[in-house]
């Protein structure tokens, strides 16, 4: 549902869709979690150093195939909204096996040079508003991120074998 109105920080009332969407770009931008939490070069180095261990010795690099992918596609959601890609989780389930293929071919992609794309970090944010919030404060509402769905497949295939990873080592 669209948001027909939002207070400005002196009071008027901004109808504009723009001015919503840049009252919710500032009150977003404000209220989130990652700001200012970006990595040391000591940091990274040491998560690399870990992740290069880590893979040596897992089977998170090891190609995936068409069941292993279409397994996961079959645990999506349905009626989820697509991500900035434009790709709902039903496209996925119609198995396809060239679509099957190509999903297959990124996620191997992704598993053997250990690269995710920078597209795939980027969601369409969406304000919902809070329960009992005031509609026309952009305080009261929350952003969820819509991300790619082919992003949250090929994590899907990733946490799986991260997860049993971790659990067959006490990690």
């Amino acid at each position: 549902k669209a948001v027909g109105a939002l207070v400005t920080a002196d009071g008027a009332l901004a109808t504009d869709p723009k001015r919503i969407a840049e009252l919710f770009r500032q009150h977003f931008a404000r209220e989130s979690a990652a700001d200012g939490l970006a990595l040391s070069d000591a940091d990274t180095s040491l998560l690399q150093q870990t992740a290069a261990a880590a893979t040596a010795a897992t089977n998170l690099r090891v190609p995936t195939n068409d069941g292993e992918v279409r397994r996961h596609i079959r645990k999506m959601k349905n009626r989820k909204a697509a991500g900035p890609d434009g790709t709902y989780p039903e496209l996925l389930k119609m198995e396809s096996d060239a679509a099957t293929r190509a999903l297959v071919a990124v996620t191997n992609a992704v598993l053997r040079t250990g690269h995710w794309p920078k597209a795939w970090g980027v969601g369409d944010i969406v304000p919902l508003p809070k329960a009992g919030g005031n509609r026309q404060c952009a305080g009261d509402y929350r952003g969820i991120s819509l991300l790619s769905v082919v992003s949250k497949l090929v994590e899907s295939v990733v946490n799986e074998r991260l997860t049993n990873w971790l659990e067959t080592t006490n990690g």
